[in-house]
């Protein structure tokens, strides 16, 4: 018997972005981390991971979702805003500012990024 198409892969990443979309944070982290067993190369799905576990308060397990899409595409501006908002929760200054750099450094047009990049400098006392 052919397999149904909810069971493709292109239906389950459909699926996860529908979940996430609709804020079911469990059921959309379960949904990436069986993407990201089945296809360790898929940066969205990574991405999607890491924010997913973040926005659970899960820092640690979103921090590794998105290093290992990093690690799949270091010329992405979003891992790195992504980052940034995880380390700036954190209380990780230098770390923040790392990301924000590397931010600005694919996407210098974006106003937004430098006054972020002041504040956290300034409460850094910098």
């Amino acid at each position: 018997m052919a397999e149904s198409d909810d069971n493709t892969y292109p239906a389950k990443k459909k699926k996860a972005e529908e979940l996430l979309l609709a804020q079911r944070l469990p059921e959309a982290r379960n949904a990436y981390l069986e993407l990201c067993q089945l296809d360790p190369n898929d940066f969205e799905s990574w991405l999607n991971l890491g924010a997913v576990e973040g926005m659970l308060g899960h820092l640690d397990r979103a921090e590794a979702g998105f290093k290992k899409a990093l690690s799949l595409r270091h010329d992405e501006p979003r891992i790195y805003i992504n980052l940034a908002r995880l380390y700036e929760a954190q209380g990780r200054p230098v770390e923040t500012v790392d990301a924000l750099i590397a931010y600005i450094n694919l996407k210098p047009e974006d106003p937004d990024v430098y006054a972020r990049l002041g504040r956290v400098l300034h409460k850094a006392g910098q």
